[in-house]
């Protein structure tokens, strides 16, 4: 594999420059008129690839087009695809987990489809956001290998971007030798491969690696020829990587106010497309510049913002250096407690509470404090003599020893009290949350016994006259001349037989019992989709048979509340509900396209919809969260049941 040397990548990427601008563009168009004028074989595939178009321009459109993808998905391929793109969608987010968890579904399904290349990128992808999360030996592992999945299968850009990512990884251990040469290896394949727009990402990445080996020049180099490439593309959220690459070259240069403007650039990007890790990155550099220019207000200013930003992505190594940077700004402002209180957190997140030199830190900073708030007693007291001193300072010690024997011996004994009666509460509040679960569990449990019977009493008692008198009617109608009225009688009891199933279908669907609940959420999803009120869609993953019947019946309940509420209130047109094995745990997502509403006012509504979930859900020890705004379409409900409901012990 050739090596280009970096003068023939500058003028390769030059020549690019001038015909890259309109690719998304003309691309969307392209895709677009194949979808309106073509034969498309896989209209899935081909939405999916749409929205990819929009990746760096605006990713809610981009999310929309996946998702349309994925409600009329019926290939493992287009589904392994689809579930790649959600996985790069929560990556955007900085919501890792969730982004593992598509990442992992695509992985499997390429697997199952002999798809390498995909299976590679999948694995790899996993890789790169155990290292987001600075879980090194996870993403060490996913990393090397998908690298030799991607090797085997020969593709150049599978194997460039695994390249950058052990890149990322070796960055990430402060291992800067390494990570230049795995992102030089990334950024002259994607050269070779005729992918201006990765090389330059590889640019970037290679421009850090020489910063942090002191090599300025070479790496401002790399981040211009990054930062040319990305404006030629139109790739807006890309500029921000060189933008605040190059505000860090600037500070190491003490070129404050200059690497200020670049960060602002940078920042205003991240916000724009909503990038929190970016964000809380771009504040927390800009509060270390104003703090080194002595701008000490405007620093903690921007210190909060990024701790406001980093802290829901739970971006440790960044907190830490922010709480850092808080308490020494406190300190220079003379304000010595909130610069211990901040030292103390930065200590909590660098888990280096045993290390020496911080405990003196700490020790410096309250001892500053303690000091500044008994300096006005200390003045009022009269000079002694140094064995007058020495004699009361000895006698004081021993006063003090003794009280704090005293003081510590009664809080310890109402520690011990307190203790002892929260254990108490605790027990007593477990008895009586666990004899109302027992109470509601056997109203409900009433309630379902009777709703069953009585579903069985009008299918059989009911069912049976009707079916009797349909036939005695049609007898008539044969034994005597077409009539009118037993045409009219025959078609009264074909309706009644209809609203009796529904009916007691509703009540109790006996496939619930006999084939489980996958086939009677199918009978709940034909019911809805024959009375036209909105399109309901099911899907079941690897489900087990793990549930027993009364968690059957309070599942289905649950699912036949939230579509009865998004039929009557949400203005939906479309619901999409799917259940997943997660192993220990039952995984249900309900998704709507419909308006969303005020969480708080569903809770506290007068209506019995949240009590029956709510008491349901109590029973199944399950997890519910809600993502919905009132006046934003799309709602998100979400549900975890542990399959096992294991008694809690008592201490």
């Amino acid at each position: 594999m050739t090596i280009y040397n970096f003068k023939v990548l500058i003028m390769f990427l030059i020549a690019c420059v001038s015909t890259l601008g309109l690719f998304s563009q003309s691309r969307r168009d392209s895709l677009m008129n194949v979808l309106q004028n073509g034969e498309v074989p896989d209209r899935a595939l081909l939405l999916a690839e749409i929205g990819n178009t929009y990746y760096s321009s605006n990713l809610e459109i981009y999310r929309d087009y996946q998702d349309s993808a994925l409600a009329i998905s019926e290939t493992d391929q287009s589904l392994a695809f689809i579930q790649h793109r959600l996985g790069d969608y929560y990556d955007r987010k900085s919501r890792y987990d969730s982004a593992i968890y598509f990442y992992t579904e695509s992985s499997k399904l390429n697997a199952l489809i002999k798809n390498r290349i995909g299976e590679a990128k999948a694995i790899s992808s996993i890789g790169l956001m155990y290292y987001k999360t600075s879980q090194y030996d996870l993403s060490s592992k996913y990393l090397f290998e998908a690298v030799k999945k991607a090797e085997a299968t020969g593709d150049l850009k599978t194997i460039a971007n695994c390249y950058g990512y052990l890149g990322h990884l070796s960055y990430g251990q402060k291992n800067f030798d390494d990570a230049l040469r795995y992102q030089k290896l990334s950024m002259a394949i994607h050269t070779e491969d005729n992918d201006p727009g990765n090389a330059a990402t590889a640019a970037v990445n290679i421009a850090n690696a020489f910063h942090q080996k002191d090599e300025l020049d070479s790496a401002l180099a790399y981040l211009n020829l990054a930062l040319e490439q990305f404006v030629a593309n139109k790739d807006t959220l890309a500029q921000s990587y060189p933008y605040n690459n190059m505000a860090m070259i600037l500070t190491s240069q003490k070129k404050y106010r200059e690497s200020i403007e670049y960060l602002k650039k940078g920042l205003a990007i991240r916000i724009q497309y909503d990038e929190q890790r970016g964000v809380s990155f771009g504040y927390n550099y800009l509060g270390r510049n104003y703090q080194n220019l002595g701008e000490y207000n405007r620093a903690i200013e921007n210190y909060n913002k990024a701790i406001e930003h980093g802290t829901p992505i739970n971006y440790v190594r960044l907190l830490e250096n922010t709480y850092a940077g808080l308490s020494e700004c406190h300190e220079y402002l003379n304000q010595y407690k909130q610069a211990y209180e901040y030292q103390k957190q930065k200590d909590v997140l660098s888990d280096t509470i045993f290390n020496q030199q911080k405990i003196r830190e700490l020790t410096q900073a309250q001892t500053k404090y303690e000091t500044e708030k008994k300096e006005q007693e200390i003045r009022l007291l009269n000079a002694e003599t140094e064995l007058q001193a020495a004699s009361i300072a000895r006698n004081n010690l021993l006063l003090a020893s003794a009280i704090a024997l005293i003081v510590f011996l009664f809080v310890f004994a109402v520690i011990m009290y307190r203790q002892r009666d929260l254990r108490a509460k605790a027990n007593l509040e477990r008895e009586k949350s666990k004899s109302k679960s027992e109470q509601i569990k056997a109203v409900i449990s009433s309630q379902e016994k009777e709703r069953k019977r009585f579903a069985m009493d009008l299918h059989d008692d009911f069912g049976q006259l009707i079916s009797a008198l349909k036939l005695n009617v049609s007898r008539i109608k044969e034994s005597s001349k077409p009539d009118t009225v037993s045409d009219k009688s025959e078609e009264i009891l074909d309706s009644m037989y209809s609203s009796l199933k529904n009916i007691a279908f509703d009540l109790m669907p006996h496939t619930l019992f006999e084939k489980g609940l996958e086939d009677a959420i199918d009978g709940l999803k034909d019911q809805v989709n024959a009375s036209g009120a909105i399109a309901f869609d099911f899907q079941s993953f690897e489900i087990k048979n793990k549930v027993d019947d009364d968690q059957k019946v309070a599942i289905y309940r649950i699912i036949q509340e939230l579509v009865s509420n998004t039929i009557k209130y949400s203005n939906a047109s479309k619901i999409n509900i799917s259940i997943t094995d997660l192993g220990e745990d039952l995984s249900l997502l309900i998704e709507d396209d419909g308006d969303g509403f005020d969480l708080k006012s569903f809770m506290k509504g007068k209506g019995n919809g949240w009590k029956n979930i709510n008491s349901r859900l109590d029973l199944l020890h399950g997890i519910i969260d809600f993502d919905t705004i009132e006046g934003r379409k799309n709602t998100t409900v979400s549900i975890e049941i542990p399959y096992k409901l294991e008694e809690v012990a008592v201490a």
